[in-house]
């Protein structure tokens, strides 16, 4: 009889830490779906502050620093994807033209795309934050989140980076991107153009 109650007893308790370990594993779930979920409503916070803080709404000077490394980062993406659609837009020239060519082998580039500002109908690179002839605000595409750990030493580094290059043709005083020709306004920040 000692045999069978303690047999029964250790399968009793192998069912309770069985069932245990289900529960367990059932709440370090649902923790992990209430944490990713904590994450997405972080991003979504920054991304509605950085907004605020582009359109003048909210106004604090971390957020304001914050906000100015944001759109360093978003000029340069800018620019790269400038230069990718640029090298999508190179056809190829072909043997005949090699010899003629300045690069023999490589594409002739077009101008990249452009969208139309709502306001003034002016024809703005498509990747343009603002409109360069009259400052109208385009709606800004929702981007993937960005890792924001050790942004104040690459802060650092951009800025010597950025300051060593020389930039072909005019750029901002305010946030130093390159200026569409004849722009009254940054594509980037929207500062009015000296």
């Amino acid at each position: 009889m000692q045999i069978f109650r303690s047999a029964r007893q250790q399968a009793e308790k192998l069912s309770f830490e069985a069932d245990k370990l289900v529960r367990m594993k059932r709440e370090e779930g649902a923790i992990e779906e209430t944490k990713k979920e904590l994450r997405i409503k972080f991003t979504e916070l920054g991304e509605i502050a950085y907004r605020l803080s582009s359109e003048g709404a909210l106004d604090h000077p971390d957020l304001a620093a914050w906000a100015a490394t944001v759109s360093a980062v978003e000029a340069r993406l800018d620019e790269a994807e400038q230069r990718l659609e640029a090298i999508r837009n190179e056809k190829w020239i072909g043997e005949s033209a090699e010899a003629d060519a300045a690069s023999p082998g490589h594409a002739s580039t077009q101008a990249g795309p452009t969208k139309r500002c709502p306001k003034c109908g002016y024809s703005a690179p498509a990747v343009a934050s603002f409109c360069p002839q009259c400052s109208h605000r385009f709606q800004i595409p929702q981007r993937a989140p960005v890792s924001t750990a050790g942004a104040g030493d690459a802060d650092a580094e951009d800025t010597a980076d950025a300051s060593s290059a020389e930039p072909e043709g005019p750029v901002c005083g305010n946030c130093g991107a390159k200026l569409v020709e004849e722009a009254a306004f940054c594509r980037v920040c929207g500062s009015p153009v000296d």
